[in-house]
């Protein structure tokens, strides 16, 4: 089969980039078996046109990537039809040029979610381009950076991994300690290997607030006083969410100040998600089945009036934001997190193509994790 090639000419002194791909005409609908002759056909293109002396080397690496990637393509797509689009050959050719390139076994599960995030982001040319340039850097970034990325991305997104106030913390050190799979990185090493790769962006003129009272701002519905029981205000929509037939329970006793009441959720926004969970039985010998119950408009004005009118007491919130820090430090995985966080001196914004990695590598070490983007 003939290849098309694409050119691109550069001024004088310019590097010139030739990318090559295959000729689709008979690759509409696309199965298994022709996605694989593909990758095949784009694995020799990208051998050919790079200079690589460990042949062997690179064959092997190229091998144990088709086997991860193409399975990984086939359970979102079914039928390998991004194979068809020439943009998408030319990201393919790229990622085996990494992988060939590459020394760590990990840098192909970390191509396999790029491409998974192009795929799922076809229509977005920002993070194509974004995921393009990740492609191309992966295999650059040492294990440490690739590592403090990941975690410094976890806690600046403040993924929260529980649907309960119960067992928030617990839920949340257990997903700490995925990330720190290895010493979190000290120093500025690190974040000069990240930004030298356009992963990250240095500022000297910033600088991170402490961890813990960064939480404390956007914890909202956490870090809060909520209403006094023996106030007229919590009598008052006490009537309210009896008259809007909304139980009491939807309360929760505040954990860390005694005598308020707050609603359960992480911030103001959630109450639009906030579902009453009602237990039907279908006859007397089987058990209560569970059945989640959408709020209306007016139940929800009532959860927002609630929301607006928790106390802003700022003594009383102090020691809801001490006692609130207390707990959150006691657990060993966060502490750990919030330690390193708090001794980082040099300022940084992780930039889209660093987000591109950072969420592959999370997906690596947690593959329910959701796109936090």
């Amino acid at each position: 089969m003939e290849e098309n090639k694409l050119v691109q000419k550069a001024g004088d002194g310019s590097q010139q980039v030739q990318a090559s791909v295959v000729n689709i005409n008979n690759y509409y609908g696309i199965t298994e078996e022709k996605a694989k002759e593909l990758f095949n056909k784009l694995m020799a293109i990208a051998l050919k046109d790079n200079v690589l002396e460990g042949e062997k080397i690179a064959n092997k690496r190229l091998q144990k990537f088709s086997e991860m990637v193409l399975p990984r393509i086939q359970k979102i797509e079914k039928d390998f039809n991004s194979f068809s689009d020439p943009a998408f050959q030319i990201l393919i050719k790229k990622a085996q040029i990494t992988s060939a390139c590459s020394e760590r076994e990990i840098d192909n599960n970390l191509l396999s979610e790029l491409i998974a995030h192009r795929i799922n982001n076809k229509e977005n040319i920002k993070k194509k381009t974004s995921i393009e340039k990740a492609v191309e850097i992966v295999n650059k970034i040492d294990d440490d950076a690739l590592c403090g990325l990941t975690m410094f991305y976890i806690m600046s997104k403040i993924f929260y991994p529980s649907k309960t106030f119960d067992d928030l913390f617990i839920k949340l050190d257990a997903f700490y300690s995925k990330f720190q799979y290895m010493d979190l990185p000290e120093g500025n090493d690190w974040l000069e290997n990240l930004d030298v790769l356009g992963a990250i962006r240095i500022s000297a003129l910033n600088e991170f607030k402490c961890f813990e009272d960064y939480l404390c701002d956007v914890w909202e519905g956490v870090v809060c006083l909520g209403i006094c029981k023996k106030s007229q205000i919590y009598q008052d929509l006490c009537e309210d969410l009896k008259n809007n037939f909304i139980p009491n329970e939807v309360l929760t006793n505040n954990y860390f100040i005694d005598g308020y009441v707050i609603l359960p959720v992480l911030y103001r926004k959630n109450i639009e998600h906030l579902k009453l969970v009602h237990y039907i039985r279908n006859d007397a010998d089987s058990l209560p089945q569970k059945e989640l119950i959408e709020f209306n408009s007016n139940q929800k004005a009532i959860l927002y009036k609630i929301f607006d009118n928790y106390s802003k007491d700022k003594q009383l919130l102090e020691q809801v934001k001490t006692n609130f820090k207390k707990k959150l430090l006691s657990y060993q995985n966060i502490f750990k997190a919030c330690k390193w966080w708090n001794n980082i001196k040099t300022f940084f914004s992780i930039t889209s193509i660093g987000n591109a990695i950072a969420q592959a590598n999370a997906k690596r070490i947690d593959k329910n994790l959701p796109d936090i983007d």
